[in-house]
């Protein structure tokens, strides 16, 4: 009798671990969707069919949607839960023909965090670095006698705006699809504005501070952009080179601007508050 009452228990036990491990894994059509990750901010998607043809992850919310890339190797990428907690519907998706494709796999998921800032404090796919990149390695040592957050964004913001130059001809001949190699960027010393803000998010984030890489639409030729928002909790308004930040609400950072115009005074005040930018989407 007590040896049935053994099998049993570890039946159930293994039961729950099978249920607890559904709810948060979905695998359908060669492809797999985690969220295992949920509470810190982010989840992973993978596919392994090994075709040639374009796969896509699709992450909605109410009316707001985000298109990612995906590779077909079966290697695991990062994206984040951007639009804060609630329900969200994650989807792997294959071209078929054109501009069609076909689902391959769909998780339905409420996401609750931890941190509702938690999906600007990790790596994800337009910002990836991890602990050997040689830019978080940079980003801790230069910033190794700061006491404060607000010390930290001023250094790497200062590194990054003074190493890196604008690199027109990338700027000219990038391809769709293109995703920031931060330590390549780095090494190079040069970047377009995508480059810059990566760099930008990558060294932050590895400190421990909420970094948005942001793109969108800059006045007054509305030419696309992105540039990055920094969250530094518990300060009013704050001075960081020659730009004011809010550290209660996210705030505008343009390196690539900042770099391009050497830090001058008409360059401060066309940044400003932010007012001459227009977010189309937050990563």
């Amino acid at each position: 009798m007590k040896k049935l009452v053994s099998i049993m228990l570890l039946i159930a036990t293994l039961f729950t671990m099978t249920a607890g491990a559904a709810a948060t894994v979905k695998k359908s059509n060669k492809s797999v969707i985690d969220v295992s990750t949920m509470k810190d901010g982010y989840f992973t998607a993978s596919y392994n069919g090994g075709t040639e043809k374009r796969i896509k992850v699709m992450v909605e919310k109410g009316t707001q949607r985000y298109t990612y890339d995906l590779k077909n190797n079966g290697e695991s990428e990062v994206y984040p839960f951007q639009m804060g907690d609630g329900q969200y519907r994650l989807r792997v998706l294959r071209n078929t023909t054109g501009t069609k494709y076909s689902v391959l796999n769909t998780f339905n998921v409420d996401v609750k965090m931890e941190n509702p800032h938690s999906p600007f404090l990790h790596s994800s796919q337009y910002v990836n670095y991890s602990e050997s990149s040689n830019v978080v390695k940079t980003a801790r040592e230069i910033t190794k006698n700061a006491k404060t957050d607000l010390e930290k964004v001023d250094i790497v913001y200062g590194y990054v705006v003074n190493a890196m130059k604008y690199d027109t001809y990338k700027a000219k001949t990038v391809q769709s699809g293109y995703l920031p190699d931060v330590d390549m960027v780095v090494a190079a010393k040069k970047g377009i504005c995508f480059d810059y803000a990566a760099v930008m998010a990558a060294m932050t984030r590895s400190l421990g501070i909420p970094t948005k890489l942001v793109t969108g639409y800059v006045a007054p030729n509305n030419g696309y952009h992105a540039w990055n928002e920094v969250y530094i909790e518990d300060i009013g308004w704050i001075k960081t080179g020659k730009l004011y930040f809010d550290g209660v609400k996210w705030t505008t950072m343009d390196p690539t601007f900042t770099s391009s115009a050497k830090n001058s005074d008409s360059i401060a005040k066309f940044i400003g508050n932010g007012t001459n930018y227009s977010i189309k989407y937050v990563y």
